[in-house]
């Protein structure tokens, strides 16, 4: 089994998939999520120790992508890194309160930064799952029995039953449209 990192990207653009792909995979385990909807079962079955996603993405934004993540205490401890086009200064600071640990523009971006902030994030991934549910090498054929059921992620039914339950609360608060489009687009 591999004792390597795992880290989950979120991210469209081929040319950012070459240079992570470059960058970590040699030293990590990477997996890249094709659709931001696949955010719970891949959490799950992946079981990363580091996210990193960009702020534009099909479906969801990046920025609700991280309320999701930071919603379950038990997906908290993942540290997010974002790695976007988008820098401004606004939308750092709305990224780190939402939850992020880094954000890394991507204009200008050299290798070795990418490589060193995703070294130093990685390793402060909680240490409670040490030795992974799934070998790397089984994650495809799990993923692939999940998507077979066609059955939403419990977490998924666990958000949305609560959303239809009482509509004034949230597990996310301003993702309202978030909850209505999971429900609308399920399954992927």
């Amino acid at each position: 089994m591999s004792q390597h990192p795992r880290i989950l990207v979120f991210e469209p653009n081929p040319e950012s998939r070459d240079m992570i792909e470059k960058v970590l995979g040699r030293q990590c385990d990477l997996y890249f999520g094709s659709h931001p909807l696949q955010i719970f079962d891949l959490l799950e079955v992946f079981e990363p120790d580091l996210l990193i996603l960009e702020l534009e993405l099909d479906g969801l934004d990046g920025f609700e992508l991280i309320s999701l993540v930071q919603a379950q205490p038990v997906w908290r401890g993942i540290p997010i890194m974002v790695f976007s086009t988008r820098s401004d200064a606004a939308t750092q600071k709305q990224a780190y309160r939402m939850g992020a640990m880094h954000f890394q523009s991507k204009i200008g971006c050299q290798p070795s930064q990418l490589f060193k902030a995703a070294t130093m994030f990685w390793r402060l991934a909680p240490d409670h799952a040490p030795y992974k549910q799934y070998p790397i090498d089984e994650i495809e054929s799990r993923l692939d029995e999940r998507n077979a059921a066609q059955e939403p992620n419990p977490v998924l039914s666990r958000m949305m039953a609560a959303q239809s339950m009482d509509p004034s609360r949230s597990l996310v608060p301003t993702k309202r449209r978030m909850i209505a489009t999971i429900g609308a687009a399920w399954p992927i």
